[in-house]
């Protein structure tokens, strides 16, 4: 079976992305702001969901889910910077930070193992995930690396997919089970989190 990620990443490619916000953790903060813009009718969000991993490894932190007929969009922030290079199924790719080299995960493969711990959970098939990395710091990309990579354009990024890929039962079933995890987080953490939240929207 063909991933969707293979099958959506291959029609893009890579070429000097920037930062989306130079300081890593702000730069959280107004992903998660960003998203909630969405229109709630037709996308639901979901933050810091901890799901167990495919393999069953422990547990598995997911930054952001939305929930839409168009599809589940899985998305992974990264705080890497400096320039970075490698290929989509490289286990490794290369960072290099003032002359400094270190190898780092690939996080399209991160992504990937996110995606398959959301199938197993709602139990959905493969071509109903789109997944995407944020980068949040500043990079470039010395590759022609082929993926689905977001920097300021995430929100219109999600909305230029329009193609209906869940039907409303399966949307709906997905969006419950979703809340039903999410609303198993502590309710202080999560409040505290809106606070946050809401400060960041009144910043901007």
């Amino acid at each position: 079976m063909q991933t969707a990620m293979t099958s959506r990443s291959l029609s893009d490619s890579w070429s000097g992305l920037t930062s989306l916000f130079s300081r890593s953790g702000f730069g959280e903060m107004r992903v998660l702001s960003a998203l909630r813009g969405l229109d709630p009718a037709a996308y639901r969000h979901f933050h810091n969901l901890d799901l167990p991993h495919p393999t069953d490894r422990g547990t598995l932190r997911i930054e952001h889910v939305v929930v839409s007929q168009f599809g589940v969009f899985v998305i992974k922030t990264t705080k890497r910077r400096g320039w970075i290079s490698g290929f989509e199924h490289d286990p490794e790719w290369v960072q290099l930070v003032h002359r400094r080299r270190n190898r780092i995960q690939n996080p399209l493969l991160q992504n990937r193992v996110m995606v398959e711990a959301l199938m197993k959970f709602l139990k959905l098939p493969d071509p109903a995930f789109l997944p995407m990395v944020v980068f949040l710091r500043d990079c470039q990309f010395k590759s022609p690396l082929p993926g689905t990579v977001v920097h300021s354009h995430l929100v219109p990024w999600i909305r230029r997919h329009t193609v209906t890929l869940l039907d409303p039962h399966a949307a709906a079933r997905a969006v419950s089970s979703l809340k039903d995890l999410q609303d198993s987080l502590n309710p202080e953490a999560a409040a505290k989190l809106q606070l946050h939240t809401l400060h960041v929207r009144q910043a901007v």
